[in-house]
């Protein structure tokens, strides 16, 4: 009784916290051979992106937020990624993603998109940016 308990915790410590790889456990000349499965979540978004609406040499900062912490945040503009640093500051702490525009211009109107990443799916949230001139 005692070989089995050992040999019970020692498959199913052999088993679990290792992500999608097989693992081979052997007890008196028996294999035992199992897939342990992917098992995780993809993120999803608790607080999206909101449109803004910005005085000319302002500064704006877009918000969001999902459900997961171990994500990655890459931000787009009119379908492409912005590029690091100048105006364009980017900040992620735990789950949530800002991005602030210094010294917004009228070219930075658009359509803004942060999407979050990781090993399980993606997610997405759009905000548009508008402009306002000044006179």
């Amino acid at each position: 009784m005692k070989k089995r308990i050992v040999f019970i915790i020692a498959l199913f410590l052999g088993l679990t916290g290792f992500n999608g790889e097989s693992r081979i456990i052997e007890q008196n000349s028996v294999n035992f051979q199992e897939r342990v499965a992917l098992v995780g979540y993809a993120p999803q978004i608790v607080r999206p992106l909101k449109d803004l609406i910005a005085p000319e040499g302002s500064s704006i900062t877009f918000v969001a937020t999902v459900s997961l912490s171990d994500c990655l945040a890459v931000w787009y503009k009119n379908g492409e990624i912005l590029p690091v640093g100048g105006r364009f500051q980017f900040y992620m702490k735990k789950n949530t993603a800002k991005l602030t525009i210094v010294d917004v211009f009228p070219e930075d109107a658009g359509v803004y998109v942060v999407k979050f990443q990781n090993r399980y799916g993606e997610a997405i949230s759009t905000a548009r940016l508008f402009v306002e001139l000044s006179r």
